[in-house]
């Protein structure tokens, strides 16, 4: 529809937070960066992330032509999922407002007839786990079930009943002597509740680190606590599918499968961007789903982060899928600093 100088003089002009605070030569990169190649923003504190990643959304639907339906942008929180949509929608409304009284080519026929099928309520925003969920509700294939989607007390309290007490873990001592590395003072857990919550977050770090549950249970020391753990994961994940329950690690899971099975075509045939905020807050689950869609449809692929600003190691974030993020895509990535 425009020129990159075009978007960048629009976006100055059309928006009034601009108009007094113009964008600097870094984020103009960022926002500009060839969308043809996976990118990686690498912002610093205060540097403007959130305003790069609203932008660069917004440029590849009023310069390179997508419609908001075709992009996907993920973070890490809802409040921080609410914060990007209501500036997508806030920005994205300033610039039609202003496209329509100022036409940057007014005798161009389809120029209004685009401008007036721009919905732009269809970006899909979100977490990926609530970008999961809707699609394995929405998008399923006809024989499929909706998720059952369980958490806190009620997900403890199942991989209790269905895994842990027929994996006599109430009897195995030296699984509570294993399950001392994973609590905060080093101690074994003083009681069952204890050890259902460490268990917990083993087992979902066991799902989302992508682990060979065998592997891991034929492993050579803690060997009856290993086997215990391992009996308790597969117990629960099978009661889970059973009855299409999903906690968040499964429903991931769950997803990673049926895309990679192809089962979700009517969610992946129309993505032609992705866009990740706070990759840093990744696991290698969430960043093979990412891949994976990438891969299945070939679209514009970016993820901002900083690797100081890793917050979430303790539900299975790891920082170096951010600091090797351009070694693990492709080797031809583009890598923008956004730094203060």
């Amino acid at each position: 529809m425009i020129t990159s100088t075009e978007f960048i003089s629009l976006v100055h002009a059309a928006i009034p937070r601009f108009q007094r605070y113009p964008l600097n030569r870094q984020q103009v990169e960022c926002i500009l960066a060839e969308p043809t190649m996976p990118l990686m923003i690498v912002a610093g504190p205060g540097s403007g992330k959130t305003t790069v990643l609203v932008l660069r959304t917004l440029r590849l639907v009023f310069l390179d032509g997508l419609m908001p339906e075709n992009v996907v942008i993920t973070t890490f929180t809802r409040k921080a999922a609410d914060e990007i949509r209501s500036r997508l929608i806030e920005w994205a409304l300033d610039i039609m407002e202003y496209l329509i009284q100022s036409p940057p080519n007014p005798t161009a026929p389809d120029f209004a007839r685009r401008l007036e099928s721009i919905d732009i309520n269809r970006f899909v925003t979100g977490t990926l786990d609530s970008i999961c969920e809707d699609t394995l509700n929405v998008h399923r294939d006809p024989g499929d079930r909706p998720p059952v989607l369980v958490e806190g007390f009620v997900g403890n309290a199942l991989l209790a009943r269905e895994g842990m007490f027929p994996s006599g873990a109430l009897d195995n001592p030296e699984l509570y002597v294993y399950l001392a590395q994973f609590t905060r003072d080093g101690q074994a857990p003083r009681n069952f509740g204890e050890a259902v919550q460490v268990c917990r977050a083993l087992v979902d770090r066991l799902i989302q680190d992508r682990v060979d549950i065998t592997a891991f249970g034929a492993g050579t020391t803690h060997t009856s606590a290993r086997r215990c753990i391992a009996s308790i994961l597969q117990s629960y994940k099978a009661y889970m599918a059973q009855t299409n329950r999903m906690d968040f690690a499964g429903l991931e899971e769950v997803f990673l499968d049926r895309l990679s099975q192809g089962r979700l075509q009517r969610f992946t045939s129309v993505i032609r961007a992705i866009l990740v905020d706070e990759y840093q807050d990744t696991n290698p689950l969430q960043e093979t789903v990412y891949f994976e869609l990438a891969r299945q449809t070939q679209a514009s692929f970016s993820v901002v982060g900083d690797d100081d600003q890793s917050l979430y190691r303790f539900r299975g974030a790891t920082v170096e899928l951010f600091c090797h993020f351009q070694l693990a895509s492709t080797q031809q990535s583009l890598v923008c600093p956004l730094l203060v």
